[in-house]
């Protein structure tokens, strides 16, 4: 009988150290069944930002065996720069009755530059878990390095353009500090060249160009400049060109304007009144003509800046008057601005006096226009006018002799 006892009680403590040894083996997943597969994070919106200064996100998933995990996932995302100091987690897809996550949704724990780890475990089991490393970065905003935007010259190439019979280049680039625009420059061509058909080659320091032929244009005005094309600079056109730094997120506008030397060409360059001339004050009609060759438009009625007296009688009395004025040709009062290629003529009211001791008086006048160009915004040619840096003297003196005889 003992010996029964013993064999039973020798049985009960290999049970016992079985069991006690196959404990020692017990495994999460032997005792509730989780599958892990359904609490991975497909994505990780964050609460103070939208998406659109999300960078780029990358998700490193968990290797998981049975839908247990066996290592951590990775997340990092890079933020475009903004000054937010911590970050949270917005929301999830999992459901939060099977999973639970920590840090909590909404809660901010993630600070930039700094590595935290998100845990999800199962609200039925918590001593098996599935873990990421959370990195949040912003980029720095780097400031680019300065850089100039200049046109410093323009120039029209004989080889470019095979009317001229030399190369060209503006004898002005004037900046503006007070304007909308940065700058006008301005270049002169020989008369007769055909201002709407000229190929510009820029001197400049920048990355792109853009140009426009509208007067006053707006940004949606203008269009990629290529190299070689043609641009049209006849008036009304104000062509302007704007320089763009390498990222276009600056430029600098200058206005192009073209224009000739001698704008006006008298018909003859010395005029004799017809003989004898009347005493008194005396007003003579288109004495001579002339044609306007300038680009932009003339303002009628142009008075001479200076006369002088060149040959007088055998003793000058100095009694004399003369008052010179350039109009258009057949001009009514509303109508009295010279386009190119229109005709114009020269009026004289004059007043000699009547000391005249010699048989024969003759008095010569050599008569100047000195004309500008004035305002680069709407320019005109004009006698007068404008604030300093809005006049171009340009033009070479217009002259003509004027020759009264008794």
């Amino acid at each position: 009988m003992k010996f029964k006892i013993l064999i039973i009680g020798l049985i009960a403590a290999c049970l016992c150290i079985g069991s006690c040894e196959e404990n020692d083996d017990f495994k999460p997943e032997d005792s509730v069944s989780i599958d892990f597969n359904n609490a991975l994070l497909q994505k990780f919106p964050l609460s103070e930002v939208d998406l659109n200064i999300v960078d780029q996100i990358s998700i490193q998933q968990p290797k998981l065996i049975n839908g247990i995990p066996q290592e951590k996932g990775i997340i990092e995302i890079e933020l475009e720069n903004i000054d937010i100091a911590k970050f949270s987690l917005k929301q999830v897809d999992f459901k939060t009755s099977d999973f639970r996550i920590s840090p909590a949704i909404g809660e901010q724990a993630i600070i930039p530059g700094k590595k935290i780890t998100y845990t999800i475990s199962s609200t039925k089991d918590d001593t098996v878990f599935l873990q990421y490393d959370v990195l949040v970065t912003v980029k720095e905003e780097i400031p680019s390095p300065s850089q100039e935007l200049n046109i410093t010259s323009l120039s029209f190439l004989k080889g470019n353009n095979p009317n001229l019979s030399k190369d060209i280049t503006s004898f002005e680039v004037r900046k503006h500090s007070n304007k909308s625009y940065d700058g006008t420059i301005m270049i002169v061509v020989p008369n007769e060249t055909d201002f709407s058909n000229l190929i510009p080659t820029l001197n400049y320091e920048g990355s792109t160009i853009k140009y426009t032929t509208k007067h006053y244009g707006n940004n949606a005005d203008f269009n990629d400049f290529t190299k070689g094309s043609s641009v049209d600079f006849r008036f009304p056109n104000i062509v302007a060109f704007q320089i763009y730094n390498s990222d276009k997120s600056s430029y600098r506008e200058y206005r192009v304007l073209v224009d000739v030397k001698e704008p006006i060409t008298f018909d003859e360059e010395s005029i004799t009144l017809g003989w004898p001339i009347k005493i008194g004050l005396t007003s003579y009609k288109n004495v001579v003509e002339f044609t306007y060759n300038g680009n932009y438009p003339m303002k009628s009625d142009l008075r001479n800046s200076t006369k002088v007296l060149t040959t007088t009688p055998t003793t000058d009395v100095g009694n004399y008057y003369l008052s010179i004025t350039l109009k258009k040709e057949n001009s009514s009062s509303n109508d009295k601005i010279i386009h190119t290629g229109d005709r114009g003529k020269l009026d004289l009211k004059m007043n000699l006096g009547t000391d005249r001791n010699d048989p024969e008086v003759k008095y010569a006048f050599e008569v100047t226009f000195n004309a500008m160009l004035n305002s680069s915004g709407t320019p005109d040619f004009t006698d007068f006018g404008g604030l300093a840096d809005l006049n171009f003297m340009i033009y070479d003196p217009v002259k003509i002799e004027i020759i009264a005889k008794f």
